[in-house]
């Protein structure tokens, strides 16, 4: 497994528990909790840079979550559930990552974000957010 892997593998886990941990607390109190059921799939954003200056990193990104959550599925899911991540492309772009992440929030309801490719990216969408978001650095000692 590559070290990009194993960094997906392990932002894919803070996710997945954060997923968990946000859907747990808010079913008891939250009455829209009631039309879920439990083949309703654990829904995560991820704003990611495929086109635009970080566009190599972008897109390795984007296949690593894509095999991550492939192989979690394909071994059941979480909880019997499957995962399903939804790609925004920012373009490497503060202004169209907070509108990705905005639009993963509020029109696709997801429940966590994967933080975008460049810090200053990711740290305008976690200025914005709602929903809890996964801030990571390249450097594995610096991980959040």
């Amino acid at each position: 497994m590559t070290l990009i892997s194993l960094r997906r593998l392990m932002l894919l886990a803070m996710a997945v528990a954060l997923t968990l941990s946000v859907t747990a607390c808010s079913s008891s109190s939250n009455s829209d909790d009631t039309d879920k059921t439990a083949a309703d799939p654990y829904r995560i954003g991820a704003v990611l840079s495929p086109t635009g200056t970080y566009a190599a990193l972008g897109e390795a990104e984007k296949q690593a979550i894509e095999l991550e959550v492939a192989q979690i599925n394909d071994a059941g899911g979480i909880n019997r559930r499957q995962l399903e991540v939804l790609i925004e492309d920012d373009a490497t772009d503060k202004a169209k990552a907070v509108a990705a992440a905005t639009k993963l929030i509020e029109q696709e309801n997801v429940t966590a974000l994967l933080g975008a490719t460049g810090t200053g990216q990711t740290m305008a969408c976690a200025e914005r957010s709602s929903a809890p978001v996964s801030l990571r650095s390249r450097w594995p000692a610096a991980q959040w």
